[in-house]
């Protein structure tokens, strides 16, 4: 990806009030193609705290672009088997954080809209690297520099909700289990790579979630932990599955948390990162036993949070997404303030 770092040089991320996301962990310097707001990371919000304010706006209109292209683009992606679908899909259009709360406006856009236009950077980005034709055209035409790529108010970005699982095991493990995937190839975005689990585009739920605002990372979170994490149906109501009701009756003693915000220089997607942490063993010992994977997933790893081993191999694999990586960071780091004893290796995370 050293072509994105030369199309959007680190100078310029910054004077947008930017940074890259890169971290230091046993002894390697990690660096990702994604980028995140100054005030957007280290984030430790409460979900379900009242602390988010957002916004409904209006998402900006698709580009239209040279259909030809288009078609060579929408082809690539056919191409690989992915699952294409059509659906409502929330459009960040302002994000902040500088006071610990969020700050979002979100827009009403449709999935096809923005992965059939914008979404196809990631296809062209392939394109380019199969036929050495570095001119990119709907990159210099949408997000020709850093303040263009991150101006939402201009540019359509469809995106989602990232979220790192640690659930607390009694004895004698006496550690968390922490969720990850390698995710199916048949998914949208990010084929074949490391994730958290769950992740999930950012949309409107099918059943109405009071007291949850529908718009808020919290709900999809939620939403996709009974999806992906217990094999729950999307058409079915993720607020009365018992797993997900425990973590409403007692979310004063969780932390249920908005800990980053990424944009990704690949495709343009923005993600929010959001740890659930779950220190009381009550959980793993009721609900343990009920976890499954869906089709997003190709396989899921839990991984012992005093695997050191395993997590060092992870941690610096090329085989992630920056985003999703970031959030898998920013809930270790998270993890090691909240319970050092069994959080393993500490992270830096690096400006």
């Amino acid at each position: 990806m050293n072509a994105l770092y030369d199309y959007y040089p680190e100078a310029s991320i910054s004077a947008a009030g930017y940074r890259l996301v890169q971290f230091e962990y046993a002894g390697r310097l990690v660096r990702k193609p994604a980028i995140t707001p100054v005030t957007g990371r280290r984030l430790r919000i409460p979900l379900l705290d009242g602390r988010e304010d957002i916004t409904d706006t209006a998402a900006p209109a698709a580009p239209v672009f040279d259909p030809e292209l288009q078609a060579i683009y929408t082809a690539r992606l056919r191409a690989t088997g992915a699952r294409l679908w059509d659906a409502d899909l929330y459009c960040v259009t302002s994000f902040s954080a500088a006071d610990g709360r969020l700050h979002a406006g979100i827009a009403s856009g449709r999935f096809l809209s923005y992965r059939l236009s914008v979404g196809l950077l990631r296809e062209e980005l392939a394109h380019a690297r199969e036929t050495g034709d570095w001119s990119l055209p709907l990159r210099r035409q949408i997000a020709p520099d850093v303040a263009a790529f991150t101006d939402f108010t201009r540019r359509l970005t469809g995106g989602g909700v990232h979220t790192f699982c640690a659930f607390r095991r009694p004895a004698p493990d006496d550690d968390y289990v922490i969720l990850l995937q390698r995710r199916s190839g048949s998914v949208s975005e990010a084929r074949g790579t490391y994730g958290v689990v769950p992740m999930a585009f950012h949309q409107p739920p099918r059943y109405a979630c009071p007291p949850l605002d529908p718009r808020s990372p919290a709900a999809t979170s939620l939403r996709e932990v009974y999806e992906e994490i217990f094999g729950g149906d999307e058409d079915s109501d993720f607020l009365a599955h018992p797993a997900i009701q425990w973590l409403l009756h007692n979310r004063v003693s969780i932390h249920f948390e908005l800990t980053s915000f990424y944009v990704s220089l690949i495709g343009g997607n923005y993600e929010f990162g959001v740890a659930m942490i779950v220190p009381d063993p009550d959980y793993w010992r009721r609900f343990g036993s009920l976890l499954q994977h869906g089709w997003e997933s190709e396989q899921h790893l839990l991984v012992s949070s005093l695997d050191e081993p395993l997590i060092r191999e992870l941690l610096c694999s090329d085989n992630w997404e920056g985003q999703a990586l970031g959030t898998c960071v920013e809930g270790l780091m998270r993890l090691g303030e909240i319970d050092p004893p069994r959080a393993g290796h500490p992270l830096m995370l690096l400006a």
